[in-house]
């Protein structure tokens, strides 16, 4: 369960900028997928070009569950974007804090919310107490090695009301290159209650097994091992 919202399946592909559409999804799905992510936008392009984004934000009614996700950094316009993907009846909504990309996070998003804890927290209660579906939030290790707060940032979040967690086992520094750290997401799974989904360096059935044994996470979050290889 992800708040009130079933999900029957324990793999998930990851919500994935130019590849994550609904044609996409749509395979994943027959092939195993157990909810629909779409790709994150930002809080200011839904609300000033809601059309464009709806395009994105689109999605076959046999998708369901669907999490739309969400990149932000200020509660009023991000609550004003949530307020129109609404419009479109998600099943649940995914706060971004894990986007490395230094377009994102160099504007404040995505993993750029690592670096305040507090801001991140607050934006996830705003999303909790004002909508009436689950929020979750994706997030990495930390900004870099110097500042790995993943555990922290998590119990932030449960707190905050968060009903699940998705963690990429890198820091933002790392981007995509070296190795996940499977045991932190461990850490982040021993400290909070809700459910952690694992991320990161799945490419092949064998390590779906694997990073459950090490994390001892209920799911498993796929992004590029599902690139051109949708029957993972």
């Amino acid at each position: 369960m992800i708040g009130s919202v079933p999900i029957h399946g324990d793999l998930i592909l990851a919500p994935m900028a130019g590849y994550s559409d609904a044609p996409f999804r749509s395979i994943c799905r027959a092939f195993g997928s157990a909810i629909s992510y779409t790709p994150l936008l930002p809080d200011d392009a839904i609300v000033h070009a809601p059309q464009q984004s709806a395009r994105f934000t689109a999605f076959f009614p046999e998708e369901r569950p669907v999490a739309m996700q969400l990149l932000a950094k200020e509660e009023s316009r991000m609550l004003a974007a949530a307020d129109k993907l609404m419009e479109q009846q998600p099943d649940i909504i995914d706060l971004n804090a894990g986007c490395p990309v230094r377009k994102v996070s160099g504007k404040g998003r995505g993993a750029a919310l690592l670096l305040e804890p507090e801001r991140l927290a607050r934006l996830a209660s705003a999303l909790a107490r004002a909508l009436p579906v689950p929020i979750t939030v994706k997030i990495r290790l930390g900004w870099d090695d110097n500042s790995r707060n993943h555990v922290q940032v998590a119990r932030m979040l449960e707190d905050s009301g968060v009903v699940a967690i998705a963690v990429h086992g890198r820091t933002r520094e790392q981007a995509f290159s070296g190795r996940a750290d499977w045991q932190a997401i461990a850490e982040v799974r021993a400290a909070v209650d809700i459910p952690v989904i694992a991320n990161g360096d799945v490419r092949t059935v064998a390590d779906i097994e694997a990073i459950k044994a090490v994390t001892g996470c209920p799911a498993v979050m796929i992004g590029r091992g599902a690139i051109g290889n949708p029957w993972i």
